[in-house]
């Protein structure tokens, strides 16, 4: 086993005991401790015992992956089990939310389409345990890295004890189990790139949104992102500069990183990115990156710091209008005088 699967073991180790989510409504005071439990049955096609489940795929074959549900508490708890996959969230982590998911173009194989039970609804008298079993179906071909997912834990609403106002607290509980699929041996390198950027807007603030992508079936731990961004006529002068630490990626995924262009002007032109990247693994990257800005980008996002501007540009663009339409009645009449000269 290299190094390199060694410190995703770890991780991912990591990572389970930090997806315990606790949701109070409302949070009059402290509450008792989740009351439910999630760990996991290893299978003879586990990989390695590091609190997640991680084994090891053959194409085409079926296996069965299971974990061990325990309610702690003194009452029946409802839960239900879905499989989900991973992806990278807004604020650059690895998380495993069921729903919607932003995927990335590069994604080949999603988790959760290869279980074949999607929910599975449980109901665990008090301190009862129970496994919970799923079937996985592995690609029909090898694949390069890790497919990686989870089954998703949550419960429904448990009543707590009352608080001093005579209200109860319900609480919400999702517990996460990392999945993680692999069929080679052969260590992949992520890749970060960045497939878009673009202007936008957050409130009055003009903004740059550019969007990071791992392009690999690997994660990406612990990375330090920086970046940069000036006219790509005068590099000297700075427009906004971010960065950012402790960033996690999943998989071929990709998320959103912004940078406010506080009170400087959005002009119409062409713009660089200079990124900057590293991981704990050793990776490094360096990104170059030039985008445009039209005349409707910077008339739509330019603050209310910048009305001036925003009146300018759109003068601009109605006297280049004018102009395009005097062209075209000029070229028109001259047409139309060429075929009365000829007739």
């Amino acid at each position: 086993m290299d190094l390199k699967y060694s410190k995703l073991k770890i991780a991912i180790g990591a990572l389970f005991f930090s997806m315990l989510i606790f949701l109070s409504l409302p949070a009059a005071k402290a509450t008792p401790g989740p009351g439910i439990a999630v760990k996991p049955n290893y299978s003879n096609t586990q990989i390695e015992q590091t609190g997640s489940i991680f084994v090891r795929t053959k194409p085409g074959e079926s296996q069965q992956i299971s974990i061990q549900l325990v309610n702690l508490t003194n009452q029946t708890q409802k839960l239900t089990v879905s499989p989900t996959v991973a992806y990278t969230s807004k604020d650059g982590a690895i998380t495993y939310q069921p729903g919607k998911v932003p995927t990335d173009k590069t994604l080949k194989y999603k988790f959760n389409d290869l279980v074949k039970e999607q929910k599975k609804n449980v109901s665990l008298a008090p301190k009862q345990s129970q496994s919970v079993n799923f079937t996985v179906t592995a690609p029909e071909k090898q694949y390069k890295g890790i497919i990686m997912g989870s089954l998703y834990v949550k419960t429904g609403n448990i009543a707590q004890a009352e608080n001093n106002n005579g209200v109860n607290i319900n609480n919400k509980i999702a517990l996460v189990m990392p999945v993680l699929l692999r069929s080679q041996d052969v260590g992949v390198k992520p890749k970060l790139t960045v497939p878009s950027i673009k202007p936008g807007q957050q409130g009055t603030q003009t903004v740059i949104k550019t969007k990071y992508a791992n392009e690999k079936p690997t994660t990406i731990q612990q990375m330090k992102l920086k970046n940069k961004i000036y006219r790509k006529s005068n590099p000297k002068k700075i427009l906004s500069k971010a960065s950012r630490s402790n960033l996690s990626m999943a998989p071929n995924s990709n998320f959103p990183f912004q940078n406010d262009f506080g009170k400087n002007t959005l002009l119409p032109g062409t713009y660089h990115l200079s990124a900057r990247a590293s991981d704990n693994n050793g990776n490094h990257w360096k990104i170059e990156k030039d985008f445009n800005v039209s005349v409707g980008d910077a008339i739509q996002y330019n603050t209310k710091q910048n009305w001036w501007w925003i009146i300018l540009l759109a003068i601009l663009l109605l006297l280049i209008l004018i102009l395009i339409y005097m062209i075209y009645r000029q070229h028109k009449k001259q047409k139309q005088t060429l075929s009365n000269n000829q007739s």
